[in-house]
């Protein structure tokens, strides 16, 4: 009884993933913004026209930008949880890599990201809101949300948690 309800508790569960996949890739452009969490503008007019030229190429650089920003954390958290304070430092802006004088204590667990909800642009500065936990062994914290900033530094989307906004002249 108890293996005929797990097995129909994970078939259950793989069709609610395969029906979301399928919703997710299958959303036109407008819809991808929104179930990626991204907040750049969307590519549409608003008469739900065709979108423009400009406007597919801003998207894609903003698509380009949004998958910069993810592997950029991917890479310091793989450096982090390696412990390996080169890469963590090689994984971090300029202005942050004074910050990080050794490794994280192995009892802090690894951080694992759950995924992004949404980022922010403004200029050269971006903001990443990033859902993640930590796991050490079997045990795993509750995943939790955080704002992580990133730097384009020498033309490319870099992990920078001292970064702050632009705030003109």
């Amino acid at each position: 009884m108890i293996v005929a309800w797990i097995t129909g508790g994970v078939a259950v569960v793989a069709l609610v993933a395969l029906v979301v996949t399928l919703m997710v890739t299958s959303s036109g452009p407008d819809e991808s913004s929104v179930a990626t969490g991204s907040s750049t503008s969307s590519s549409g007019s608003p008469d739900g026209s065709a979108s423009t030229a400009d406007e597919s190429e801003s998207e894609s650089a903003d698509d380009a930008a949004l998958s910069q920003i993810r592997a950029a954390l991917q890479n310091y958290v793989s450096a982090r949880n390696a412990r390996d304070v080169v890469r963590m430092k090689a994984a971090v802006c300029t202005q942050s890599r004074d910050r990080i004088t050794g490794p994280p204590p192995d009892d802090d667990g690894n951080i694992v990201v759950d995924g992004f909800l949404g980022t922010v642009f403004d200029g050269d500065v971006a903001q990443s809101e990033v859902v993640s936990h930590l796991e050490k062994g079997n045990q795993r914290t509750e995943s939790e949300k955080s704002k992580e900033r990133f730097l384009k530094e020498r033309g490319s989307w870099i992990y920078c948690p001292d970064a702050e906004p632009d705030i003109g002249a």
